[in-house]
């Protein structure tokens, strides 16, 4: 494997692109055929011939100053290296002299090593795969720096071996390797979803109840959750600036959770968070807690939900009573599994920014991929029967996962550690400045706006297209922090009002008035019995929540005991509200504000007697829900990690 081959500008050039081609195909093969949308596909050959001619040059250049110049495939192999290293050390803050020097000494070894080497196609992929082989094999190593580099060291790992073998037994390894490659590209191409993908682990899904005739009168019903989107965020734009001259507006509407799986789980169920069972990451809704869908497919109705994933997707029970589940119409192509395509990695990091690259590529289509794939839907329903239709978006809340297509008008992050990334893990945010926060904030308003004017679209479509009248909700799951000062960034471990305060419109023409305003608190959990009540629906009283619908026509009422609840990472945080007054438990610790008179929280004060036993008698009042943990599939865990839920 290492007598001299001669050399020449054509020649080298020629295995150059060959060993870039290779490269190539083993970064698709690692990725999954199935999942690699075709203009990804392109990038990947064009990065393949590139590659191939930048490798097989200086290959060719070295040949004229030395007489045992390194071959092509020992340049791609070094430079591939460098770049692979390079993408994943500076996915953070970036990159530091002395990681970067040892990066590249590790791809300088890699090309002393491989520089004699002269094998066979077999051979030459099979050391070209130990490329994308490195993130398979991080993720069985634990996430420090450190540990980023070992899998860059695998190409220098299989050229020591190639030439310790010797070139026959390292030729007859790589055939074995190609006939591997063989059988795992006859996989990939005839059973992609049920080899590659299999089915979420997940408890069986409970059947559709069996349904009643529905009234020939019941209207369409549909609930939009814009997820993250605080109260003061909402603004008077598109969907919600039509919702709120045409319907009801509740001014005071607070969540029962900080994050989505539990405060979701209650707008789906009218039950606390406790009480449904969702409060953790492993503890998805239990198969038997009824959801809104359930009630509604019993009605006669058709239903169907349309999310952005995340937590709203199957795997985590949200799907039960729905005809048609789709999570995945805000992304252009499945999430990858494990690994992700070099030439990719390489076009979202800091170093090597491509906007127009990325949005031809099309990896999220957020709100307008919602509003195509509901719409199709839509039209495509029986018209005799009346629909129940879900509408979830992650737009908002993935303000940190940059979009330069839509996020363009507010221009670039200021110069820091942010700069020119396309991802933030949410806990970045922490130490974020108040100028960097401000920036994300004007990311997060900007797309509210955009996302609340596709709705507006998407509504009158969906309204225009019912014979049957069309009562709609809109809300969110819970809000969002950019108070730097207060260290209260982010979502989700406490139960300040950025968090819990969130949009609520309701219209119903004939049932509820036009333009209407009203500031009295209201739950989430009321949202359930005051669809079902606008419906013509009976709840049979088994819900804590309350129909809105008395109140929304102007018939005095008490105030409401309002509930939250934070259960998640070892908290046990408990939020009443009622009135002006807002008391909260943590242990045995109890402190309240007078939201009026202190809208920021930040002077607490004694709880007054009657709510502190309240909060004490919560877990009496509200029986906790126990259920077994229950472990996430791949794609689940990804598609968290990705929105920030998971390191």
């Amino acid at each position: 494997m290492s007598e001299p081959v001669p050399h020449s500008i054509t020649g080298d050039l020629a295995r150059g692109i060959r060993a870039g081609l290779a490269l190539a195909l083993a970064e698709a093969l690692a990725t999954g055929l199935d999942r690699i949308p075709a203009t990804l596909t392109s990038l990947l050959l064009v990065f393949g011939v590139i590659l191939g001619l930048v490798a097989g040059a200086v290959a060719a250049l070295a040949s004229r100053s030395c007489s045992r110049a390194p071959s092509p495939l020992a340049v791609t192999l070094a430079i591939a290296a460098f770049l692979d290293g390079g993408a994943r050390l500076s996915n953070g803050p970036g990159l530091s002299t002395s990681w970067l020097l040892l990066l590249a000494a590790l791809s300088l070894a890699t090309l002393r090593a491989a520089a004699p080497l002269r094998p066979g196609l077999p051979l030459a992929f099979a050391l070209t795969a130990t490329i994308p082989g490195g993130p398979l094999l991080a993720v069985f190593l634990p996430s420090t720096t450190a540990n980023q580099l070992v899998p860059c060291a695998l190409p220098l790992a299989a050229a020591l071996l190639a030439r310790t073998l010797g070139r026959g037994r390292a030729e007859r390894l790589g055939h074995l390797g190609q006939l591997a490659l063989a059988l795992l590209v006859a996989t990939a191409l005839a059973a992609p979803a049920r080899i590659l993908d299999p089915a979420p682990r997940r408890p069986d899904r409970r059947p559709l109840p069996d349904a009643a005739q529905a009234p020939p009168d019941a209207p369409d019903v549909v609930l939009v959750l814009v997820d993250t989107l605080r109260v003061d965020a909402a603004g008077d734009a598109g969907a919600l600036a039509r919702l709120a001259r045409e319907g009801v507006r509740f001014t005071t509407a607070i969540s029962t959770a900080p994050w989505t799986l539990p405060s979701t789980g209650s707008i789906l169920t009218g039950l606390l968070p406790s009480e449904h069972g969702a409060t953790s990451i492993t503890h998805p809704l239990p198969r038997e807690v009824e959801t809104i869908a359930e009630r509604f497919a019993r009605a006669g109705y058709r239903t169907a939900a349309f999310t952005g994933g995340g937590f709203v997707r199957p795997e985590f029970g949200l799907d039960d009573g729905f005809e048609h589940f789709d999570s995945s119409v805000e992304l252009g192509f499945r999430p990858f599994r494990i690994h992700i395509p070099l030439p990719w990695r390489l076009l979202k990091n800091r170093y090597l920014t491509s906007d127009r690259l990325v949005s031809w590529v099309g990896e999220y289509l957020g709100s307008e991929g919602l509003a195509r794939a509901a719409l199709a839907d839509w039209r495509e329903r029986d018209p005799e029967r009346p629909s129940f239709l879900l509408l979830h978006t992650y737009e908002v809340h993935d303000y940190y996962l940059r979009r330069p297509e839509l996020d363009g008008p507010v221009g670039p992050v200021p110069a820091g550690h942010f700069a020119g990334r396309f991802s933030i893990h949410p806990s970045e945010l922490q130490g974020a400045s108040a100028e960097e926060l401000h920036h994300f904030e004007r990311i997060y308003r900007h797309r509210a706006r955009h996302t609340a004017d596709v709705l507006d679209k998407l509504l009158e479509d969906l309204g225009s297209d019912s014979r049957r009248g069309m009562i709609v909700a809109l809300t969110s799951d819970h809000g969002e922090g950019f108070d730097a000062e207060r260290h209260r960034v982010h979502h989700g471990g406490r139960l300040q009002e950025d968090l819990l305060r969130v949009p609520m419109i309701l219209r119903a023409p004939g049932r509820l008035p036009a333009g209407a305003e009203i500031s009295q608190a209201v739950s989430t959990i009321d949202l359930v019995p005051t669809l079902l009540d606008l419906a013509g629906l009976d709840t049979d009283g088994d819900l804590p929540g309350r129909s809105l619908v008395p109140l929304a026509q102007g018939e005095p009422a008490a105030d409401e005991e309002i509930w939250s609840e934070e259960r998640a990472n070892r908290r046990s945080l408990l939020a009443l509200r009622r009135g002006e007054w807002k008391a909260l438990r943590e242990g045995d610790r109890y402190w309240a504000f007078h939201i009026a008179a202190d809208p920021l929280e930040d002077h607490p004060l004694e709880v007054p007697a009657e709510l502190a036993e309240r909060l004490a008698a919560f877990s009496t009042l509200f029986p906790a829900r126990t259920a077994p943990s229950v472990p996430l599939d791949s794609g689940a865990l990804g598609h968290l990690r990705n929105l920030g839920y998971v390191e």
